[in-house]
């Protein structure tokens, strides 16, 4: 009788992180135009502080407000008056969209990478798995906006703002009775939204693995799958995505450290920090992948060799000759 034997998750993890570390030709162009969608962000943030701190120039010696940690209302009043209330979120939405779009793709080529294309290490390759599966997992790309913003909905919408008033009177925050329990108050509903957002993110990538392993589809029988494997294997789920993000903040914290304590050049930092992170989320993805995959193989020879046994017609007919 043969054991049941789950795929270890965070062996699977490593794994994952192994396979995106050992594909430098992949992860070397993907940090590159990371660096450079990055400048390209900075732009727009440096013209319109610029423009914006113009009737502060001058006062560089004395900044009393930083020493303070408070900046005055009074210094965004020119930024509010010239945009509009439009600003800079309007200049970068377009690069913020086409970021988006290119992270679909990238998922998509460590998934595919991760299952099916082990041998290959090529940014080719790579790109090729990506545009194999970017228009299913653009379909679910819309999928998960509609659960983020259900789930903000939930949180900060009408049945949050419900929630609240049972705890507040008239549901403000500034009239309740203590102010350690308002704080309290908040930082629940900022852990619960973040765990709602999170649960999100975990399906969303499940439907994907559903749909580079079965080679399927269909976004919406994807994100079926993906719930359905959620409900069955959440801990595994969120012990393997969960200590992904903790690596990555791990990493991040570390390279501060380094330059806080050690006086280690920012520079090396600053290049060093986009690489730690494509290469430790393109291993997180990918170990989510082959975990679906190994479970997946697993429960089929598993149900195979649980069958019961039926003789072969061969050897009915010999039983009956004999």
């Amino acid at each position: 009788m043969s054991r049941d034997i789950r795929p270890p998750v965070l062996g699977t993890l490593m794994t994952g992180i192994g396979l995106a570390l050992a594909r430098p030709r992949v992860w070397l162009p993907l940090t590159a135009l990371v660096l450079i969608l990055g400048f390209v962000a900075s732009y727009p943030v440096h013209d319109a502080a610029s423009t914006s701190f113009n009737h502060v120039a001058g006062f560089e010696d004395e900044q009393p407000w930083v020493d303070l940690g408070v900046v005055p209302r009074w210094m965004f009043d020119d930024q509010a008056r010239e945009h509009g209330g439009m600003g800079v979120p309007a200049a970068l939405a377009p690069l913020f969209l086409l970021m988006s779009l290119f992270g679909v793709l990238i998922t998509a080529g460590w998934m595919e990478t991760a299952v099916h294309r082990r041998k290959q290490h090529g940014l080719r390759a790579f790109l090729s798995g990506g545009g194999q599966h970017f228009f299913p997992f653009l379909r679910l790309w819309g999928v998960a906006l509609a659960g983020y913003a259900f789930c903000t909905w939930l949180v900060y919408g009408l049945p949050g703002e419900w929630l609240k008033e049972q705890f507040f009177p008239a549901g403000n925050p500034e009239r309740a009775t203590s102010e350690s329990y308002a704080r309290w108050i908040e930082l629940t509903y900022s852990i619960v939204y973040l765990g709602c957002i999170l649960k999100v993110e975990i399906i969303t990538d499940l439907a994907r693995s559903t749909l580079v392993v079965n080679g399927r589809r269909s976004a919406f029988a994807a994100t079926l799958r993906g719930i359905g494997f959620w409900v069955r294997r959440w801990r595994a789920c969120f012990t393997l995505v969960g200590t992904g993000f903790l690596l990555e903040a791990g990493f991040i914290a570390l390279l501060v450290g380094l330059h806080s304590v050690l006086d280690f050049p920012l520079m090396i930092l600053a290049l060093a920090m986009p690489a730690g992170r494509v290469i430790l989320r393109g291993g997180r993805q990918a170990g989510l992948a082959l975990y679906y995959h190994r479970y997946i193989n697993h429960d089929t020879h598993h149900s195979i060799e649980n069958s019961p046994q039926q003789p072969s017609p061969s050897g009915e007919s010999a039983a009956w000759s004999g």
